[in-house]
């Protein structure tokens, strides 16, 4: 039995963008309320401030990844290339690099090059990592998407 609607089209289309937006709500809210709590109580005491955000994040990360992978979609704005890939990982390595450098600092405030020395040293990892990660799915991508442009459309009959 199909669930029935009592939606027109047009409110449908309406309902799919307002949860779409929320669910990027959702989705940066968590992200900078994480980052903010690593800031204020640092690596080591903010596990426990941040674990149950971090459970939800990273299952709207894989929820999000799997099914735009399975789909053929990559992204409404960014292309899927290497140079975009390094883009997207140098911003990421920046961000944890100086929320990283700003949580040490913090924790040790009479010791600045190590604490410079710390966010460098994640920022680098950060960097590698993530660049690897999205080549991976860069690549499990264009499989991807060969394979859906190979399918033979099914003939009306």
């Amino acid at each position: 039995m199909k669930n029935r609607s009592n939606l027109d089209e047009q409110q449908e289309q309406t309902l799919l963008r307002l949860e779409s937006k929320a669910c990027w709500l959702a989705y940066w809210a968590l992200l900078i309320s994480m980052l903010g709590q690593v800031i204020i109580y640092g690596f080591q005491d903010c596990i426990k401030y941040v674990a149950g955000e971090w459970i939800v994040f990273m299952c709207l990360c894989l929820y999000l990844s799997i099914m735009c992978l399975r789909k053929g979609i990559w992204d409404r704005k960014l292309k899927a290339n290497t140079a975009t890939n390094l883009a997207v990982s140098v911003f990421a390595a920046a961000l944890l690099g100086v929320v990283s450098t700003i949580a040490k600092i913090r924790e040790y405030p009479d010791k600045i090059g190590g604490c410079i020395a710390v966010g460098v040293i994640f920022a680098v990892i950060t960097l590698f990592v993530t660049f690897i990660a999205l080549e991976l799915v860069r690549i499990m991508y264009h499989k991807k998407i060969t394979e859906i442009n190979e399918e033979p459309e099914e003939e009306e009959e």
